[in-house]
C-alpha cells in the first residue's frame, strides 16, 4: 500500500498542506489564507482558532481530493511562522489572539531591557537578541502593561504549540520555537531561570 507525507506550513497570512508520495513527488496542495488583525499600527495579530480551522482544512482537502484515509497517511510534519505569542489560562483556554513577530507593541519594553545587567548575557544564554518581535520582549510588556492578563496567564504558547493542542490534546513546542522565544537557555536546553526571575516567573 503506497504510504503519502504531508507537509503543513502555517504561515502569517495562509496555511498550506503539501502531499507527498514515497518517492518525494507532490501529488496535491490546498492554500486557505486569512486575515493579518492591525488596528493600529503597533498591533499585529491573528485568530488562532482561524488559523487552525484553515491547518484542518487544508489537510482534509489534499486527503479527500486524492480519496485517502488515514491508514495511508505516514506522518504529518509542522512549520510554522516564529516568535508569535498566545496567553492561555488554567483551563487551556486562550486569553488573546496570536501576537505575531510584526506586532511592535513591546518596543518600549526592549528599549529598557537593552539598558539592565543581563542584556548581554540574555543574549548569549538564550542566542536571542532582545528585539520586540521575541516572546520575551511581548511578555514583558504584557507584565508592565497588561498586569491583568499577565497574573490570569498559566501558559505562555506559540501558535503552532496551539494548534497542536488543538489536534492532539498535548502541550508540546519544538526546539526551533523554543530557541527563539529568548527564553530557552542553549546549553541545558531549559528555561533560564534567571529569565523567568526577571519576568518573576
Amino acid at each position: 500500500m503506497m504510504k503519502y507525507m504531508i507537509g503543513v506550513d502555517i504561515g502569517t497570512t495562509s496555511t498550506k498542506a503539501v502531499l507527498y508520495n514515497e518517492e518525494g513527488n507532490m501529488i496535491d496542495q490546498s492554500l486557505i489564507e486569512y486575515p493579518l488583525l492591525t488596528p493600529t499600527v503597533d498591533i499585529s495579530e491573528e485568530d488562532p482558532d482561524k488559523i487552525c480551522h484553515a491547518v484542518q482544512s487544508t489537510i482534509r482537502n489534499v486527503v479527500l481530493a486524492q480519496n485517502l484515509e488515514a491508514k495511508h497517511i505516514k506522518f504529518v510534519a509542522f512549520s510554522a511562522q516564529m516568535h508569535s505569542l498566545i496567553v492561555m489560562n488554567h483551563n487551556h483556554q486562550r486569553l488573546t489572539h496570536s501576537i505575531t513577530w510584526a506586532d511592535n507593541r513591546a518596543q518600549a519594553v526592549v528599549e529598557k531591557l537593552k539598558h539592565i545587567d543581563q542584556n548581554i548575557a540574555i543574549y548569549q544564554k538564550t542566542g536571542t537578541p532582545i528585539h520586540a518581535m521575541s516572546p520575551l520582549s511581548k511578555m514583558m510588556w504584557l507584565k508592565e502593561e497588561e498586569t491583568e492578563l499577565f497574573q490570569k496567564a498559566a501558559q505562555f504558547v506559540d501558535i503552532k504549540s496551539y494548534i497542536l493542542y488543538q489536534l492532539t490534546g498535548q502541550w508540546v513546542m519544538d526546539w526551533s520555537i523554543a530557541s527563539a522565544t529568548g527564553l530557552m537557555n542553549l546549553k541545558t536546553k531549559k528555561w533560564d531561570q534567571d529569565i523567568l526571575r526577571l519576568l518573576e516567573l
